[in-house]
């Protein structure tokens, strides 16, 4: 076989190759779409029904509950669009994030509704906007690079000198469960070493020291934008 056969062999095998490999990347990036186009409505769809009548309820009973509640609907529609369209990826903590939703509307959508109804709604209202603004900051080629995630790092310093106190376990709920919680997102190291990825939102971030909480407070985080943020707590 002359050269200048087996060079046009191989040539026809490359270019054979490289097509199977385009094809093969279309195919994977064509599935994943076509599981993002459904997943944002598989996360929001069993919030709606004791939305609406969490909504029905607080118009007779409270006005601004009632907005804070729609204002809420609002926001999970367009976070429902954000991931069905592949804007964002939906991680774990985001999925646990979403489905702890639920328990609080049910609640407030139960009669009587919970002393704070006013109060909830209105957080989690705001703690589902903070999610939205946070789009834009998360940009990526894939969904998965595009996830809602924000590095967070937690430091306890000293109310004294102010110099960093290791040895402090680091927990964080959502703000609308009330402290002392078991957590919803441990930190899997403690002081000064306690960084994890968290959704935006708000939380209560919580020390501990031999399994009692000895400080907590609430930070908002997603707000400015940054991917990474880090918190201080003091300690006595």
């Amino acid at each position: 076989m002359s050269s200048q056969l087996v060079d046009r062999s191989l040539g026809v095998r490359a270019r054979w190759f490289s097509a199977s490999w385009i094809f093969l990347f279309l195919m994977l990036l064509g599935s994943g779409t076509a599981a993002a186009q459904q997943a944002g409505t598989e996360l929001i769809a069993p919030l709606l029904s004791p939305l609406w009548s969490a909504i029905d309820r607080a118009e007779l009973a409270s006005k601004g509950r009632a907005s804070s509640l729609r204002q809420l609907r609002d926001e999970l529609f367009k976070l429902e669009q954000h991931i069905n369209s592949g804007r964002v990826g939906v991680t774990q903590d985001l999925s646990l994030a979403l489905s702890g939703y639920r328990d609080d509307i049910v609640s407030l959508a139960s009669e009587p509704p919970p002393p704070d109804a006013d109060k909830l709604a209105t957080i989690m209202a705001a703690d589902a906007k903070l999610k939205n603004d946070f789009v834009p900051a998360s940009a990526g080629i894939f969904a998965f690079s595009r996830s809602l995630q924000i590095e967070v790092r937690v430091e306890v310093v000293a109310r004294g000198d102010g110099l960093p106190v290791a040895g402090y376990i680091v927990q964080c709920n959502p703000r609308r469960r009330p402290t002392g919680n078991a957590s919803l997102f441990p930190f899997p190291a403690p002081t000064n070493d306690a960084v994890r990825y968290l959704p935006p939102g708000i939380y209560v971030v919580e020390i501990l020291k031999d399994k009692k909480m000895v400080a907590f407070e609430e930070f908002e985080f997603g707000g400015s934008g940054k991917s990474k943020e880090t918190k201080k707590l003091i300690v006595d």
